[in-house]
């Protein structure tokens, strides 16, 4: 695939994929199990299609003659998480698939990774929804942070690629999991025998946060209710320096994670802790969408002496779009038509906003017409 980009006019980049067939497979492999579910797509390059990235819409479908075809593919891509899967498969026979796939023939590609894909960019969308938003929602907003990091690792390959696709592993997550070596040094030893507590300097608390060191063992002992997530922060909580910034996530996961649990209270996002919290989603953002355009790279064509990309695939052009958006200027929101799964692009400041088209608005407006219109007889 190519994207040839003009920064002086209305599209940023275009770049072209080719339709694909999809149908569904079935197979039961064992009774009492839940069947397999596979795609089986081949793609027909005599029929391709172009996209665009234009400011104020998004990544789009053009039609032949050049016009707009299809507004929002990302909205409708991440909208498919709950669509139906008629709508699904609709979808890849419309754009083609998200890797280059065979011709002629038939690829199996599994269904549950292929959704693992949209639950992850649907994440990322939600995430970076959060951190523009007027009325941030700090808890939602750690909560998909803290799912994103620790999503389901995949990957998925088909015969035309090279290498497989690999999932964004995010260096947190690492963190987490590597807990364990850090451990209680000479120092805090010394402080635990003096004065039964560590001494911890944090970003949120005022001055030092005082660890009781039989809740420390409690907690990151080998035999706890607790769990592995919690039981790691305390330890990096009070072992690990680290960054400014892993700093902040520590200090920001021991004060929401475990403070509310020992004091038996909601979470208090004071400004300090709504601070880390934003760095830690943005942190997790950026790690996400660099992950997936590591298929993209400039190309400087000396035909028409102009600069272009050169994208390996739908899926980087995703993530591409989102690369171009601007989270304190216009976001992605869900439609509020309970029959829509479509997300759509949206001005930041606007409240006011609810459905990704006209035809959902209405769609709405008269189901309660009907709903009031039976009510009142």
């Amino acid at each position: 695939m190519k994207i040839m980009e003009n920064f002086y006019g209305e599209n940023l980049y275009t770049f072209t994929n080719y339709a694909c067939s999809c149908n569904e497979d079935v197979v039961f492999e064992k009774p009492d199990a839940e069947p397999r579910r596979t795609f089986k797509l081949y793609s027909d390059v005599k029929k391709p299609i172009k996209f665009a990235y234009a400011a104020k819409k998004g990544l789009i479908r053009l039609a032949k003659n050049g016009t707009i075809e299809t507004e929002n593919i990302l909205g409708i891509f991440i909208g498919l998480e709950k669509a139906s899967r008629k709508k699904l498969e609709q979808f890849l026979s419309d754009n083609g698939f998200l890797f280059p796939i065979s011709e002629g023939r038939f690829e199996a590609i599994d269904v549950q990774a292929f959704m693992e894909i949209v639950q992850r960019l649907r994440m990322t969308v939600d995430l970076m929804t959060e951190l523009g938003s007027a009325n941030k929602d700090y808890n939602r907003m750690a909560e998909l942070a803290l799912q994103l990091t620790f999503a389901n690792p995949f990957e998925m390959k088909t015969e035309q690629m090279e290498t497989a696709y690999v999932s964004c592993h995010h260096s947190f997550a690492d963190l987490i999991e590597r807990a364990e070596q850090f451990q209680v040094d000479s120092q805090r030893k010394r402080e635990a025998l003096e004065y039964d507590v560590y001494m911890v300097e944090d970003t949120i608390s005022d001055g030092v946060y005082q660890m009781n060191v039989d809740e420390y063992n409690d907690i990151t002992g080998n035999y706890t209710n607790y769990s592995d997530i919690l039981k790691a922060v305390v330890q990096l909580f009070v072992n690990y320096n680290g960054t400014e910034t892993e700093r902040a996530v520590i200090d920001f996961l021991f004060h929401w994670l475990y403070v509310p649990v020992k004091e038996n209270s909601e979470p208090d996002f004071n400004d300090k802790m709504k601070t880390n919290v934003q760095i830690f989603a943005k942190w997790i953002v950026g790690e996400e969408i660099n992950h997936n355009l590591s298929g993209i790279r400039p190309v400087y064509n000396s035909e028409n002496m102009e600069p272009s990309w050169k994208v390996d695939s739908l899926m980087s052009a995703l993530y591409f779009s989102l690369f171009y958006l601007k989270p304190n200027m216009e976001l992605y929101r869900p439609c509020s038509n309970p029959r829509c799964s479509n997300y759509f692009l949206v001005k930041s400041t606007s409240s006011k906003t609810k459905y990704c088209c006209t035809k959902c608005s209405n769609n709405v407006t008269q189901t309660r017409y009907r709903k009031k219109k039976q009510e009142n007889k």
